[in-house]
Parts: structure tokens; sequence; C-alpha cells
């Protein structure tokens, strides 16, 4: 039996869950500061924006740049260092002059409380409808026929999105099949397996859910622990009597891709998972993701170098379901070792699975 797909939810594969996509948020949460009259607080966010559509482009900026700009607001370019090289062409181009740390603090409170608001869905009529056909199409197309994807082996799923929509159906699917199997979230849970690669070995064909961004429901504590919690906590909280000392629910920097827990790790089981599957899906993805676009790179350069050196390779299969995956091509022009196949449509329509499964079909992207 053939190892699944590797499958990717980008912000799309929430959206039909009345989640706002990353960029939605941007002008939802102004109307928020908004509403609430906090003068310094909106004039810094909207110079800030005004500052970061400069690089990114009007239209082009998200909620995450926003974040991670307000952990590092005032960036003196002469003092860079590789936790802050996300942010060097702001830095550099047009720096912010007025410091005021508090402000840009009282923000990031505010701002998490509105994403975690944002993505704290506890059910949704349309999610187990939607993932459940999802599914369906795709034990179709991966052969053997596969009733459930509770038995397809060693199933990957890789998400940047915080809520928990995911986990929900999942959790819904299992209580009807009565399946003992629980899907194990990404590295740590609860402490459960604190030994990262004791975990990967004692449930290697357990299904699995990396959320590389983070989660709205865990955190990181003092003794080092990722745990999680139903409500929402902030520094200095505790869980049990563990303090804690970062937010999972949110990477505020682009430097937690390369060195810290537990991102890398989270990232590394991607780079591994890219070059171990021959097909991967993606949905609902922009790639504006600096981080994951590094990724594919790497790998697409590690398989060419190897084609070079005389290893007859198979090209990876990336198929994009999006409502724009046809305008992402020129994406991949570069890349020898990345086939790439875009169906347009939105995420959870009839028509758009009807589309993945046509495809599929026609041309055996899944064999």
């Amino acid at each position: 039996m053939t190892d699944a797909p590797l499958i990717f939810l980008g912000a799309g594969a929430s959206a039909p869950f009345e989640i706002p996509p990353m960029k939605k948020m941007v002008n939802l949460f102004e109307e928020e500061l908004t509403n609430k009259g906090i003068d310094n607080q909106i004039d810094l966010w909207k110079d800030a924006k005004s500052k970061l559509e400069n690089v990114y482009g009007v239209g082009n900026v998200d909620i995450e740049h926003m974040l991670t700009f307000f952990h590092f607001p005032y960036v003196d370019p002469a003092s860079l260092t590789p936790t802050v090289i996300y942010h060097y062409k702001i830095a550099a181009k047009d720096p912010i002059s007025v410091v005021d740390v508090e402000t840009a603090n009282s923000i990031v409170d505010a701002l998490k409380t509105f994403i975690y608001n944002c993505c704290n869905i506890q059910k949704h009529e349309n999610i187990f409808p939607t993932y459940s056909t999802f599914w369906k199409v795709l034990s179709e197309l991966v052969g053997p026929k596969i009733p459930d994807f509770y038995t397809w082996p060693n199933l990957k799923v890789f998400t940047t999105n915080y809520d928990r929509c995911f986990e929900i159906f999942y959790n819904i699917a299992r209580n009807q099949i009565r399946s003992p199997r629980e899907i194990i979230l990404g590295v740590g849970e609860e402490g459960r397996y604190y030994n990262y690669d004791y975990y990967i070995e004692r449930d290697r064909d357990s299904p699995k859910l990396y959320k590389l961004h983070g989660s709205i429901q865990r955190y990181i504590t003092k003794v080092g622990k990722v745990r999680l919690c139903e409500r929402l906590m902030k520094k200095s909280d505790s869980i049990d009597g563990d303090e804690v000392v970062e937010e999972w629910m949110i990477w505020p920097l682009m430097g937690k891709y390369i060195y810290q827990y537990p991102y890398s790790e989270l990232m590394d089981q991607f780079r591994e998972t890219l070059f171990e599957r021959k097909t991967w899906l993606f949905v609902g993805f922009s790639f504006r993701d600096e981080g994951i676009n590094i990724i594919l790179k790497d790998v697409n350069d590690r398989l060419e170098d190897k084609e070079r050196r005389g290893r007859n390779l198979e090209k990876k299969t990336l198929i994009l379901i999006d409502h724009s995956a046809e305008e992402k091509k020129h994406l991949f022009e570069k890349y020898g070792m990345i086939q790439f196949w875009p169906i347009d449509g939105e995420f959870g329509k009839k028509e758009t699975f009807d589309k993945l499964r046509e495809n599929a079909q026609a041309h055996s992207l899944f064999k």
C-alpha cells in the first residue's frame, strides 16, 4: 500500500468555516482599534501598515506581517541578527522614527486576543461534511481503495492555520467509526512525547498533524514543554503551576523556522516529508510564506543536484487547490523537479472536488 500524499492546508482550507483570511484580518483588526477609539494605537498601526505596504505592496500585507513587525517595531539596521533578518528590507528602507514600545506592546496583546477570537471555532456545521467529502475523493484517488484516512499508512497533514478545524473534523470522524487511534498533534503535545525521536518511533503509523505556525491552544512553558489549554493564556500565566513563557499560537519571527523549538522540528518534518512523498496536495495556499518557499526551493535544488550527478529521480507533483491556482504557475517555472498542477476553485465546493477527481484520474496524479 502506497504512503498517503503529503497534505498541506493553507488559509483557504479554513475559509468555508467563516475564519477570515490573513489579509482580511488586517482590516478587521484596524476596524476594531478604530471602534475602541485609542488614537495612539490606531496611528501607530496605520503607520506600520503603510511601511509594510511599501515593501510587500498594497493589499499584500497580512496579519502575520503586522504581528511580526510589532514584536520588533524599531529595528536598527546596524544591529540586525538572524532573528530579525525577516525585517531587513523594512528596517533598512523606512524605519519608524518615533519609539513607542509601550504602544507597540499593547497592540501585540490586543492582536493576539483578536486572532484567538477569530480562530477559536468550537464547532461548525460545515466542517465535518466538507472534510468528509474531501477525504472521500482522496480515498477514491489513492490506490488501492482505502475506506477512510485512519487506515492510510503514515498520514501526515501540515498546516499554517492556527485554528482547530481539522482537529474538530478528526475527532468527530473518530467518534463515528469508534477508532481508538488519536491524531498526534505535532511535537510534544501536553508533554506526552517530550523526546521527539521517541514519539516518531513509537507512533510511526499514527496520523499526524503538524501546525507549522502554531495553534491557538498551545503554549510553551518554563520547563520547555508544549502544553494544551482551552482558553487564551498570556505570558506569566500558568498551566497546572507551569509558567507560560510563549504563546505557540504565533510564529513572530522567521528565525524560529531555523533554530527554535518546536518550529524547527516541525519544519524539519515538513522538509523530510516533501522528499519522501511523490505527491503533494496543497489547499488554499498563497505561497507568500517565505519560510515555506525556502524549503520548497531547497528540496527542488537538492533533487536537481542529484540529477546532475547521474541519479534518475522521479519528479514531485504539487497539486494546488485554490481560487487563483492558475495564477501561481509562474512561481514554479524555475523548479525543474516540481511538476505544478493548478486546480482553480474554492475549497469545499462540489465543482472544485469534481475538478480534483477529474484531473487526478485523467493524469494519474496520485499514482
